[in-house]
């Protein structure tokens, strides 16, 4: 399993959105990736609109915020020949779905708008 301290420098883009890959040692199956936005406390809360709501069928995402969020994740993707985990939860939850999407389709619910709200993606 990739390292995330070993991935080359350009393997996470400079981009509002930060990550959060754990120690290899901590993955199941693959990582599980934490995205926030920078400057904003670190909290993946600031990436979505001001009203959304665990009440919507999808985690609805702040305009400004999906292509920058769909280039990190497709420049990490193409580093971690694994495959890596996304989890779209509100605090306190747990995935209430899952399912298995590539890379592609991922980045294309991320700038559709139309990530499931308490849905795990298995990235392969």
């Amino acid at each position: 399993m990739e390292c995330i301290s070993r991935l080359p420098p350009d393997a996470i883009p400079v981009t509002p959105i930060g990550i959060f890959v754990p120690h290899p040692s901590f993955w199941r199956r693959s990582p599980t990736i934490t995205v926030f936005e920078r400057n904003r406390g670190g909290c993946g809360c600031s990436l979505l609109h001001d009203d959304a709501s665990p009440d919507h069928a999808s985690w609805r995402l702040r305009a400004d915020v999906r292509e920058p969020l769909a280039a990190t994740l497709r420049s990490l993707g193409s580093h971690l020949s694994a495959g890596f985990d996304f989890q779209t939860l509100w605090v306190g939850e747990q995935a209430a779905n899952s399912t298995s999407v590539s890379l592609t389709t991922l980045c294309d619910l991320i700038t559709a708008d139309n990530l499931g709200t308490t849905t795990l993606y298995h990235v392969e």
